[in-house]
């Protein structure tokens, strides 16, 4: 599928990241079809599929002009059909100028509550980092509507298990947040601050 480019592109909260030529790439892992979407010369593209991702990317060489990355984890994950208590391969570089002190045993039991139906935000990077940045502007509580927009947070790197989301509010005082699924790193796992990058002055 083909359209004209609405707009800047915005992948979604839950995408993993990966580039077409000089393009950032939307990529989406779903039993039911994988996809992967972008925008190039003021076209956007969507490649939908029951495919593997390695069939996905060999058609959209076919017709797109720049090298294809996808995220290596899911590449992997698609040989090794996902094997149980393989550590993680973290592809992006997570070196946050503020490091965030992680409570293990707190992480767990947010894990356990979300596995029960609560909180189902923490699966969402976005979101999580929108709170986390509205906490460090009211570190006493919120009160009505979060400082920092949703709409305001872009996820700038993903590879399912790390993620870097860019704060795009004058007001905040992170720029950057990085975050990263602690316990479980497929959909169902939480994600985790670990830093974030202050707003210079």
């Amino acid at each position: 599928k083909q359209s004209r480019a609405a707009g800047v592109f915005k992948s979604a909260a839950t995408a993993l990241m990966g580039s077409i030529g000089n393009s950032t790439a939307e990529v989406m892992a779903d039993p039911a079809a994988n996809s992967i979407r972008w925008q190039e010369d003021g076209r956007e593209y969507t490649v939908l599929g029951k495919l593997s991702f390695e069939e996905l990317t060999s058609f959209v060489k076919e017709f797109t002009k720049g090298e294809i990355t996808l995220p290596a984890r899911l590449l992997e994950r698609e040989e090794e059909n996902q094997t149980e208590g393989k550590s993680p391969d973290v592809n992006i570089e997570l070196v946050p100028q503020v490091a965030v002190p992680v409570d293990l045993e707190a992480v767990e039991n947010e894990q356990k509550s979300v596995d029960a139906g609560h909180s189902p935000w923490k699966l969402d990077p976005v979101y999580v980092s929108q709170v986390f940045a509205s906490l460090l502007l009211s570190p006493e509580g919120i009160v009505g509507d979060y400082p920092i927009a949703y709409e305001d947070i872009n996820i700038i790197q993903n590879d399912g298990v790390t993620v870097i989301a860019q704060i795009n509010d004058d007001v905040s005082i992170a720029v950057k947040v990085y975050l990263r699924r602690l316990l479980r790193q497929d959909e169902s796992g939480i994600w985790t601050v670990i830093g974030y990058d202050k707003r210079k002055n």
